[in-house]
């Protein structure tokens, strides 16, 4: 496995000569964060939450929602690639490049016991400063949801969670009993 022994801080073009070798790396402010293959029991969050999330964006017109192999440009010092990403465009408007995609209206992190700390940190951070409306951190052991927003404080769902995007009065809600079962 390659180790990251590099002091200075990571850049998106750094990271895109890295190998390709079955991780997901991603650089948060200078920093690179590498992320090996999710569990299971991850995987089958994340796809439920993309199932019920797809199914409300195509129907109300809010766009489209990709899995774990997303990239998502921020400013320009970052990159990631969360668990659940909507970008609000129809899949036949659709750019060919990651890099092209517009600012997200939702992103999820599935958290690990691993990356947690990222999820909870730095990633919520580069999101907040990416306008990213409203960011999900999915603790799938505790079976909650924190939703981030700019501008308010952070929500602790245990039971229902609700998006409501700014595009649409509409109101999803994901039982999360159906998501964590």
């Amino acid at each position: 496995m390659l180790m990251a022994s590099q002091t200075a801080p990571w850049t998106i073009e750094q990271r895109d000569r890295l190998p390709d070798d079955g991780n997901r790396y991603e650089v948060v402010y200078g920093e690179l964060f590498l992320t090996p293959a999710p569990s299971v029991r991850h995987e089958l969050v994340v796809r439920r939450l993309i199932e019920f999330v797809n199914v409300f964006a195509s129907r109300h017109g809010l766009g489209t929602a990709f899995g774990s192999s997303t990239e998502v440009y921020l400013e320009t010092q970052n990159v990631v690639m969360p668990d659940l990403v909507v970008f609000p465009l129809a899949e036949a408007l659709l750019p060919a490049r990651w890099r092209d995609m517009p600012t997200p209206i939702l992103v999820a992190e599935v958290s690990s016991p691993e990356t947690w700390r990222r999820d909870a940190a730095a990633k919520r951070s580069a999101y907040l400063a990416g306008n990213i409306a409203d960011y999900w951190i999915v603790d799938h052991e505790e079976c909650t949801v924190t939703v981030v927003r700019p501008g308010r404080e952070d929500e602790q769902v245990t039971e229902t969670l609700r998006w409501s995007p700014r595009a649409t009065d509409a109101v999803l809600e994901i039982p999360l009993a159906e998501v964590f079962r």
